[in-house]
């Protein structure tokens, strides 16, 4: 049997470099879809620049088991930003229904029906693409690390 692979967005942030640090440690097959390259990179840990406003080169998705969503581009950033992120959000729901890839969403607890922030609204509106009778949603609350 081969290894499980998994596709990790957003692999430079807190939560995404821990994710793909811990999968590749436990011998899976891991792409990380990446903003910028990171500094020092897993030897073994395959790389790919990422940008949430393009539609990403679906090859990158063949022969994958699993997809984890991390990626989200801030509103100070981008003004567009809400729109970007639910965007792009579609496009991989979309990639891993067209190839037969299990979806999860890390969302947050801020993602709520009377969240003010930008970050909020744009969470709950990106969960609403997904299938519940199928996808995983995180919601975690808050994350503390190093």
């Amino acid at each position: 049997m081969t290894n499980p692979s998994i596709i990790i967005t957003g692999a430079n942030g807190f939560i995404g470099e821990s994710l793909v640090n811990y999968f590749f440690a436990k011998g899976w097959l891991v792409k990380a879809l990446v903003h910028s390259m990171p500094i020092s990179k897993i030897s073994g840990v395959e790389y790919i620049l990422y940008n949430l406003e393009e539609k990403p080169n679906e090859k990158i998705f063949e022969s994958v088991n699993y997809l984890v969503h991390g990626a989200y581009l801030k509103f100070e950033k981008n003004k567009n930003s809400d729109s970007i992120n639910i965007k792009g959000t579609k496009y991989l729901i979309d990639l891993c229904r067209k190839n037969n890839i299990k979806p999860l969403f890390l969302s947050s607890f801020s993602g709520h029906k009377d969240a003010e922030s930008h970050y909020g609204k744009t969470k709950l509106e990106s969960e609403k693409l997904f299938d519940l009778s199928k996808d995983v949603i995180l919601k975690p609350g808050f994350v503390i690390g190093k």
